[in-house]
């Protein structure tokens, strides 16, 4: 690819691919060995409502700026939590 064609990473892109690999592979090791424990309904919309007014929200790729995940799929893990310490 081109370079004049490669996207721009801001940092709205959060941390780089080999951080996010790390962040998933710990998140999806941590539900499953706990057996896939998902939160409550009225929980998870809690938190989505949390991340969707955090600064770090990246809303374009709904992922978070700070770790990387797909906040809605982090968000139904019981065994997760946001790295602000939002919830």
């Amino acid at each position: 690819m081109d370079k004049e064609k490669r996207p721009i990473m801001s940092q709205e892109d959060g941390p780089n691919l080999a951080k996010k690999g790390w962040s998933l592979t710990k998140s999806l090791m941590r539900y499953a060995m706990s057996g896939f424990p998902n939160v409550e309904e009225e929980l998870f919309e809690r938190r989505m409502l949390i991340c969707n007014g955090c600064e770090s929200l990246n809303k374009k790729s709904a992922k978070c700026g700070v770790c990387g995940c797909v906040v809605e799929y982090k968000g139904r893990m019981e065994t997760e939590s946001c790295p602000k310490k939002k919830w």
